[in-house]
């Protein structure tokens, strides 16, 4: 019987952080005031924006069915003030709790110490004088609880009930980098049109140098007199604020568009904006020396412009042992990534080809489990006169379908090496690879 060992990781905390801001982004459309807290909740400041859904058990319900719909578990407490919606959200018996001041107490007296965010040294040291729910804490003298236990325990309480305020920390979403120019009246003449465009992608990049940012996606909209407005698409496979880059995008789109009777204003909008790392200029530079990042990024954007976006792909590694699972291809519009993997693969000998999926073939042995005499692929025979081997490559345990294979290398008659293997499973031989 197969036994599975538990698979534990450490806590990517970057990662989380950055979940949790994309998530608090989502969260605008109910309030303007959204605070991350770490490590996993968002404080949702509702004041003045019930009435926008009628009441707050429909906010509650919207709040939910979003974080639902993108596979979520959530539990939402509104309460009066924060501290007593983080202890209520984490401790209370119902997914959805909502609770006003003449029931606060009522309905957090029954909570465990933890509700309180108190340090552990601080509940243990409550927990063994039998302190356990809140309630039993108010019932003990405020000035016994500060000089035994110290202020914080008076502080978290004091919180909980509105006695002293909480501030927090709402996340700012810059706006969309947006410019807009009107002419004088309709125009269908492309040179003007083109020239324009060149202009606002310039301020675009000029403007995302000063953030010391790149962008990914530029969209143009032409606001024609007759038609409905055009949207124009170019996106980059990695930030950049490349003036020259992004017009060489946008120019093919722009000249197959179709203008109508004329265009009367552009609209050009930044998206994907991340910050960019600071590199420094390189003075000299030999003729010889290999290409950049900067030049693969606009040499794919500049073939999926042109050939589309799943047509160019790269190679993107993965960790299996077997040949055909060790890579995927994909689309070079998720981000064109040239850094290294973080672990290296073994120095192994492995063919110059590797067939899509290994192909059957007929083995034939010199005697009884002796070295290889010849292979037979589609028909043809092909005597062998070197054998190396056998290197055994098993799958992953945690697939199913986990094979055994002993892999050889052959060179034949013809002068080919071949990369062929038995499946100990299935006690047949395939072709898998040769070498160029």
């Amino acid at each position: 019987m197969l036994r599975r060992e538990p698979h534990v990781e450490r806590l990517d905390e970057p990662l989380l952080a950055r979940a949790l801001r994309r998530l608090a982004i989502h969260a605008l459309r109910f309030t303007p005031n959204v605070s991350v807290e770490s490590p996993d909740g968002l404080w949702l400041d509702i004041t003045g924006c019930v009435h926008l859904f009628k009441d707050e058990a429909t906010l509650a319900h919207h709040v939910v069915r979003m974080f639902n719909r993108m596979g979520l578990v959530t539990w939402v407490a509104i309460a009066p003030w924060y501290g007593a919606a983080w202890g209520l959200a984490r401790f209370g018996l119902k997914p959805i709790c909502i609770v006003d001041r003449a029931h606060l107490r009522h309905a957090t007296s029954t909570l465990p110490l933890c509700a309180l965010r108190l340090p552990v040294d601080v509940l243990n040291a409550l927990n063994e004088v039998g302190i356990e729910t809140i309630e039993h804490l108010l019932a003990v003298p405020r000035a016994e609880l500060a000089r035994r236990y110290g202020l914080e325990v008076l502080r978290r309480l004091d919180q909980a009930f509105g006695r002293e305020r909480e501030l927090q920390t709402p996340i700012r979403v810059r706006p969309p980098l947006t410019i807009n120019r009107a002419f004088a009246g309709p125009t269908d003449r492309l040179e003007t049109i083109q020239l324009c465009a060149e202009q606002l992608i310039s301020i675009v990049c000029q403007r995302l140098e000063q953030r010391g940012a790149g962008c990914r996606e530029l969209l143009l909209v032409l606001t024609r007199s007759d038609l409905a407005p055009l949207d124009l698409q170019a996106r980059s496979s990695k930030p950049t604020r490349d003036t020259r880059h992004w017009i060489t995008l946008l120019r093919p789109r722009l000249e197959r568009a179709h203008l109508g009777y004329g265009v009367e204003a552009l609209t050009l909008t930044a998206g994907g904006i991340r910050t960019l790392r600071h590199e420094q200029i390189v003075q000299w530079c030999s003729d010889d020396s290999p290409a950049t990042s900067d030049d693969l990024t606009r040499l794919a954007d500049t073939l999926m412009s042109r050939l589309g976006a799943q047509s160019v792909r790269r190679i993107y590694e993965r960790e299996s042992h077997l040949p055909e699972r060790a890579f995927a291809f994909v689309s070079v519009e998720n981000g064109l990534d040239i850094r290294l993997p973080s672990v290296q693969s073994p120095p192994v000998e492995r063919p110059s080809l590797l067939l899509p999926s290994p192909m059957p073939i007929r083995v034939s042995f010199l005697f009884p489990e002796g070295p290889i005499g010849s292979v037979d692929h589609e028909g043809v025979g092909r005597r062998v006169l070197s054998c190396i081997g056998p290197e055994r490559i098993c799958g992953e345990w945690w697939h199913r379908d986990r094979f055994v294979r002993d892999y050889y290398r052959l060179q034949t008659d013809d002068g080919a090496w071949l990369w062929i293997f038995r499946e100990l499973t299935l006690a047949r031989w395939f072709l898998h690879g040769e070498w160029a």
